[in-house]
């Protein structure tokens, strides 16, 4: 009897382990969802869109991309959380994942996620052609003396383009009023417009409009130039506040991630998926027109980048003012040296 009944346990198991695995091994059997931080148009839509359309020709299933914007990220991200971790509904991420804890958004951060960061990009200051700034230096003098009144144009509170600003403001000292925007595309068209003074948002998120005349650049948050094709090269800001040198190069980071708990079985095939999409020649040829830096990182590469960057934008945002938790009682390392003011 109790061989007959260890059999039966033993043959169950192997249905189940076998069915299982078909199952997994089957995925993905129906489409996919990538649900994006921001509006469309910007940098984390254009890349995520490029990699979901090399992606699903590796899969065989389509990707559609929902634009879920709303709390700087916050919002796709709990969305994205809250459904089964399946692999059927991925996030077009941005590096606003290493802000959310600091800026009490959400109880969750980069270490509930596997990241596949495909691009990276600079912070770049640009005016209306109109606009009577027309150099760093005269953006400089334009912040000290309008002050609070000056208005500046960013894709949500705490993200990476608002905190490139703030350490500008604690290194020179000046103070402005912060406009986010759903995304870096609406808040550069709102300067366009004349509903800001200033656009703080990705150079790749300017480009267009920069190479249309729409748009001045300025400076980009570096220590060099960056050539942008079609227009010529943008200073950087150290030309103008040198006191800058050693916080830049400092600016975004995009690409598609899933949550904890998806089957090793799916990452893998996301894995592969994912390679051979960052290395299409359709997303490098996106990241060139666009001026963004293609880095291709694989998962191991992508979660030691967002460990490091919420280390460094948790703490800066801390110092300067804008975070609500302290990043020390959320036990995020402060990193060796930073230094602005708090």
């Amino acid at each position: 009897m109790f061989k007959k009944s260890a059999f039966l346990v033993l043959a169950v198991a192997l249905v189940v382990s076998l069915t299982g695995g078909a199952a997994l091994a089957a995925w993905p059997e129906r489409p996919i969802t990538v649900v994006v931080h921001f509006a469309a148009g910007g940098a984390t839509d254009m890349v995520a869109r490029a990699l979901s359309a090399e992606m699903q020709k590796v899969l065989g299933q389509p990707i559609s991309v929902v634009n879920m914007p709303g709390a700087s990220g916050a919002v796709a991200t709990a969305f994205v959380l809250a459904k089964p971790h399946d692999g059927y509904t991925l996030v077009g991420e941005s590096d606003n994942i290493r802000m959310f804890q600091v800026m009490d958004l959400g109880n969750f951060n980069y270490k509930d996620f596997h990241h596949w960061i495909g691009a990276m990009g600079t912070l770049c200051i640009a005016v209306r052609p109109d606009s009577p700034i027309k150099d760093g230096h005269d953006l400089i003098k334009f912040l000290k003396e309008k002050g609070a009144s000056a208005t500046v144009s960013g894709s949500g509170l705490g993200t990476g383009w608002h905190v490139g600003m703030e350490m500008l403001k604690a290194v020179v000292g000046f103070d402005y009023k912060y406009v986010p925007y759903s995304g870096g595309h609406p808040a550069t068209v709102a300067a366009i417009g004349g509903e800001v003074d200033i656009a703080a948002t990705g150079l790749m998120e300017q480009a267009e409009f920069i190479r249309g005349k729409k748009v001045r650049p300025l400076m980009n948050f570096s220590d060099k130039p960056v050539e942008l094709p079609g227009y010529g090269p943008i200073p950087p800001v150290t030309d103008f506040v040198p006191e800058m040198k050693g916080l830049v190069p400092f600016g975004g980071w995009w690409g598609i991630a899933a949550p904890k708990g998806v089957p090793d079985e799916v990452l893998q095939k996301l894995d592969e998926a994912y390679k051979v999409a960052v290395n299409s020649e359709g997303f490098k040829k996106l990241c060139e027109s666009q001026v963004m830096d293609w880095v291709g990182y694989d998962r191991a590469q992508s979660e030691e980048l967002a460990a490091k960057d919420t280390s460094l934008v948790s703490w800066i945002l801390w110092e300067v003012g804008v975070a609500k938790k302290n990043p020390a009682d959320l036990g995020i390392p402060k990193p060796e040296g930073l230094s602005l003011g708090k």
